[in-house]
């Protein structure tokens, strides 16, 4: 249920996204493609390997989001305060903020 939940608000901060004008830019310079469910993912490097397609293809947010924020405060807890670049590492399963580590410190 808390997955299916994640999904639902990652679907209406996306939502949000998607009005704003930066979109466009961003869209071209990540390489957003749309998944089954209507949900925004980035392609990168990774496409062609052997990992999940949740790692392959991470869930874009906004940099400035509250949404944002609490997935960074929550991923800093799980890791126990290790530290940015652990903080980091453990986002980028799921996620691709841009300028994470601006918005981790």
């Amino acid at each position: 249920e808390s997955s299916d939940a994640e999904l639902v608000l990652v679907k209406i901060v996306q939502a949000e996204f998607t009005e704003s004008s930066k979109r466009q830019l961003i869209a071209r310079s990540l390489r957003v493609i749309s998944d089954d469910k209507g949900l925004l993912r980035c392609e990168g490097r990774m496409k062609y390997s052997k990992c999940e397609s949740q790692i392959k293809f991470p869930l874009l947010l906004p940099t400035k989001h509250y949404v944002t924020k609490l997935i960074i405060l929550d991923a800093h807890e799980r890791v126990f305060h290790g530290g940015v670049n652990d903080t980091m590492v453990f986002i980028r399963r799921k996620f691709w903020i841009p300028k994470l580590r601006q918005v981790t410190r």
